[in-house]
């Protein structure tokens, strides 16, 4: 995922204390759109914190939300990394009987299409955290640690054309 490079873009700080649809974050989308610049809208009523930027809007998250969003997204990572270790446990041995199913080769696929869609989101959540997550950060490299590697390896395993992982 590529990241802006904010030192490079003019920088409008808009303190603006209303709701985020009324005039004034109206006003700061326009600004952005118009000039190109980031532009940050405040609403103290709400507490919230919204960034536009060109076409692009974004609204902030309380840390305490993302650390908690990060926190169940590093167990369910956890958990299907562990359904993953015991998919590929389980084909080992059925492969060993000749007795390996679609079936079996479909549930280990699905579960890495979990991991990954979990990754994507947690990616999300690090990246807005910033410094705050450089634990969260620890621990995702941990889990995901050779993972793209080991699909990659179970579908040369089990592909029957020249189909690239990618692909499927």
């Amino acid at each position: 995922a590529g990241f802006l490079d904010v030192r490079k873009i003019p920088i409008c700080l808009l303190l603006w204390w209303g709701d985020e649809s009324g005039t004034r974050h109206q006003a700061a989308h326009r600004i952005a759109q118009q000039k190109g610049n980031l532009v940050v809208a405040v609403s103290e009523r709400r507490n919230k914190i919204t960034v536009y930027y060109g076409k692009f809007r974004y609204l902030l998250n309380e840390i305490g939300d993302l650390l908690t969003k990060s926190s169940q997204a590093i167990t369910a990572l956890e958990k299907y990394s562990l359904a993953i270790e015991k998919n590929h446990v389980n084909l080992s041995i059925l492969e060993f009987d000749n007795m390996v199913t679609l079936y079996d080769i479909v549930e280990c696929v699905r579960m890495y299409g979990l991991l990954f869609r979990m990754s994507e989101e947690l990616i999300e959540y690090m990246a807005e955290l910033g410094s705050e997550g450089r634990l969260i950060k620890i621990q995702y490299e941990e889990i995901m640690l050779n993972k793209n590697e080991s699909f990659d390896a179970l579908i040369k395993d089990y592909k029957i054309s020249n189909e690239t992982a990618e692909k499927i």
